[in-house]
């Protein structure tokens, strides 16, 4: 037999480098997907959070539609009436640290509320509300609506 063909297979140190590039891949995939998992959980995190804001503005437009009248108590408060009687009051409190929007004193959203603005417009008797959340990964969304009681009565 030639020296040539008594030398066929694999070698322990080829097998040692080709055991070793396969481990690097398969880490380097690992990698990409928990980093890919991670970026979809923040993506997934920040629709809930855009969801809980357009459904707590949508809530507190429809309770000013359903208002008899309003009273806007401060930059960050206000109150519906019905018959004269206060139906809900909507504030932003300090409670345990963290800003709250609360009706009638319980939390409204369960989120961390940055900023709630309720500002009067005069001119076309309704109310501009602006709200900020906030969630446990600090990602931060504003929206703003305009909504108007039914029968355009204001106390400022």
């Amino acid at each position: 037999m030639s020296a040539s063909s008594a030398r066929s297979g694999v070698t322990l140190v080829e097998l040692v480098i080709g055991l070793f590039l396969a481990m690097a891949v398969v880490l380097a995939m690992g990698r990409l997907i928990l980093v890919n998992q991670r970026q979809w959980q923040l993506g997934r995190d920040k629709a809930v959070l855009q969801q809980n804001l357009t459904e707590t503005l949508e809530w507190l437009a429809r309770a000013v539609r359903a208002a008899d009248s309003l009273a806007v108590v401060s930059a960050t408060e206000f109150a519906t009436y019905e018959d004269g009687a206060e139906i809900h009051r909507f504030a932003l409190v300090a409670a345990g640290g963290e800003n709250r929007l609360r009706r009638d004193g319980l939390d409204l959203v369960d989120r961390r509320c940055t900023a709630f603005q309720v500002t009067p417009n005069e001119d076309t008797t309704s109310l501009i509300l602006r709200l900020e959340l906030e969630d446990g990964a600090a990602s931060r969304m504003t929206l703003m609506t305009v909504a108007t009681p039914r029968n355009r009565s204001f106390e400022f």
